[in-house]
Order: structure tokens, then C-alpha cells, then sequence
């Protein structure tokens, strides 16, 4: 499976016009690092505060986030990487579920949360 975790440099506004299509469940946010890397944006590239952590992913030519919505960013400060878990929000501009799919079993893979 091909995928690529975008970087800012090479964002270039393309998440624009996804919006929410489904949910993470069980996945931490330090299986997001260990998996995928840093996330693309951080806390202060949100505008309205909501999303404090967003990774932008091309998979199979088409533009999918996995994010975090209205989670206050103490809790995610205190737990960062230990215990945020679950509830990412999945959002892409076209159905997610192989998306979603492959998500999970890449992180199943490395991690071995699923088993």
C-alpha cells in the first residue's frame, strides 16, 4: 500500500474541503508517532483552537487527516503520548474506510494494538 504523511512545506492547502467521514477507536497518539511520525500541524496552526494535533496523508492518490476535535489541549498535554486515546476523527473529501482499514493495520503491524 502505498501512502505518503504530508509536511507542511508540502501541504499547500490540500486538505481543504474534507471534512469528518469516520472515527479512530483505540488508537493513541503515540502509536500515531511511532507509526507515522510528527504530526503535520501542531496546537498553534489551528485557527480556531479545535485541532491540536493533524497528520495530512496521500493514500491511493486521494487526501484523508486523522485529528484530534475539542479535546482540551491540557489533557493532551498531560497525557501526551501516554494516554490520549481513541476518538480520532477521519476526514477525507470521498468514503474512508479502506482508509480507515489500512490505518489500523499498519499500526496493528508495528504496534500490535488490535491483536
Amino acid at each position: 500500500m502505498s501512502y505518503k504523511v504530508l509536511r507542511k512545506p508540502s501541504v499547500l492547502n490540500q486538505h481543504y474541503g474534507s471534512s469528518l467521514k469516520g472515527y479512530l477507536n483505540g488508537i493513541r497518539f503515540d502509536h500515531m508517532i511511532q507509526v507515522f511520525g510528527e504530526p503535520t500541524f501542531y496546537p498553534e496552526d489551528s485557527g480556531d483552537g479545535k485541532v491540536n494535533y493533524e497528520w495530512l496523508f496521500i493514500y491511493k492518490s486521494k487526501v484523508f487527516t486523522v485529528y484530534d476535535w475539542k479535546v482540551s489541549k491540557e489533557y493532551t498535554e498531560n497525557f501526551l503520548g501516554l494516554e490520549f486515546c481513541g476518538n480520532f476523527h477521519v476526514g477525507g473529501k470521498t468514503d474512508v474506510t479502506d482508509f480507515i482499514n489500512f490505518i489500523e493495520e499498519k499500526v496493528d503491524q508495528e504496534v500490535g494494538i488490535l491483536s
